[in-house]
């Protein structure tokens, strides 16, 4: 069974998640939330495979929920479950770790395909959005924060200087740098810099 948790803060359509997800064979319901406050405290209480998160919610800013999971919640999947299509926004959300991106305009077995995707740690995106994710596969997925180095890299800030300006560690900003090199597959900061720029990472 894949434990599936939804957070959506329109009432009708989290019911209409809910009665989809009781309906599977191969889903459990975790639980469901309409709140940010709700949805946090009901993640450390009870064990969730696959998150099911809505884009656009009172009181919640941008990736704001997304990275929390991801980070807290490394083990579990998530999916994106949004009316939004931009492109920009979409591309956002699988650098930082989202594994699905499914369109409340599409029907409800392709959020049922995409739920069972991500848990076998695949990625779902529709067809007409493949193109984003050709620009890099999912090994060269960089976080939101590795994101912000090879930026300030760019720009000429040393790792005194990165650690200061993000208040961490330079430790840390050495073992950040060392898995961009991974990730990217390059030996120094300018090969770095060239395959983020490619990829689209560092901002103009």
């Amino acid at each position: 069974m894949i434990n599936v948790a939804i957070f959506d803060d329109h009432p009708a359509i989290l019911q209409s998640l809910e009665t989809m997800v009781k309906g599977s064979k191969g889903f459990n319901l975790s639980f469901s939330a309409t709140t940010k406050k709700d949805f946090i405290e009901y993640c450390d209480k009870v064990l969730v495979d696959v998150f099911v998160v809505d884009y656009l919610a009172y009181s919640i800013s941008g990736t704001e929920l997304f990275e929390y999971l991801i980070s807290h919640y490394p083990k579990s999947k998530v999916v994106a479950f949004t009316s939004l299509t931009n492109p920009i926004m979409i591309d956002n959300l699988f650098s930082i770790g989202v594994k699905g991106y499914v369109n409340k305009n599409q029907a409800t077995a392709v959020l049922e395909e995409a739920i069972n995707l991500v848990y076998k740690n695949e990625i779902y995106i529709p067809v007409e959005y493949e193109y984003i994710l050709k620009r890099y596969d999912s090994s060269k997925l960089l976080t939101v924060r590795e994101i912000e180095i090879i930026n300030l890299i760019s720009r000429g800030f040393s790792t005194t200087d990165i650690s200061e300006f993000l208040a961490i560690s330079t430790k840390t900003v050495e073992s950040h740098r060392r898995q961009i090199f991974v990730k990217l597959n390059v030996k120094n900061a300018a090969g770095m810099v060239k395959e983020a720029y490619i990829l689209g990472y560092i901002e103009v």
